[in-house]
């Protein structure tokens, strides 16, 4: 009788133990639609942008249609 309670102290401890595992919340994932680049990461993007690649891919991001291909749309989103 005296190791009862070490026993059922044991399986409790046992049985509680792996629900503690896991539960913690995982970071949802972020895309850049969630705003994972901060303002000051966009401006030197479009500068950068504004300085080397106006040119061929143009303002609107879609290139001249035939040697500079577009930046946006299906065809670059599965690239």
């Amino acid at each position: 009788m005296r190791g009862l309670p070490w026993f059922v102290a044991a399986i409790l401890v046992a049985v509680a133990w792996p629900a503690g595992f896991g539960s913690e919340k995982q970071p949802a994932s972020r895309s850049v639609r969630d705003g994972v680049y901060t303002e000051a990461q966009a401006a030197r993007g479009k500068a950068v942008y504004l300085e080397q690649c106006v040119e061929c891919h143009k303002q609107d991001l879609r290139g001249d249609g035939q040697m500079t291909p577009s930046l946006v749309g299906i065809g670059f989103t599965f690239r």
